[in-house]
């Protein structure tokens, strides 16, 4: 692959990720703006509705109250998917592996943000 377009693939990569999680950022925003201490918002009547909820822990609260290991774990998976990253070739056939790994770094990103802002 030649040079120029390898720079290209790292750039969207990276821009990627970070629209990710300035989208995710936002929207945290906008929860704990519009939904915090506010009634649910029924969006599909008795289907789906939007309630705040905060999860100071990892997926389904799992590490809740364990703010320094959720923050080892999380640098942990940083470094594991940096280097994958690094090490994965660049060949289209790689692309669908490349676009989860900006799914989860970008989720992981924000979870850190959110977990290294709490009190």
């Amino acid at each position: 692959m030649n040079e120029k377009k390898g720079m290209r693939f790292h750039l969207i990569f990276w821009l990627g990720t970070l629209c990710l999680l300035f989208f995710d950022r936002l929207s945290k925003y906008f929860a704990v703006l519009y939904l915090k201490d506010k009634p649910s918002i029924p969006v599909i009547q008795d289907i789906f509705c939007l309630q705040y909820l905060e999860n100071r822990g990892a997926a389904f609260g799992l590490l809740q109250g364990k703010k320094l290991i959720f923050i080892l774990i999380t640098l942990i998976f940083f470094i594991v998917v940096f280097w994958i990253y690094t090490h994965l070739s660049l060949k289209k056939r790689f692309y669908p592996i490349y676009f989860i790994m900006i799914l989860f770094f970008s989720g992981a990103s924000g979870n850190f943000l959110a977990a290294s802002l709490q009190r």
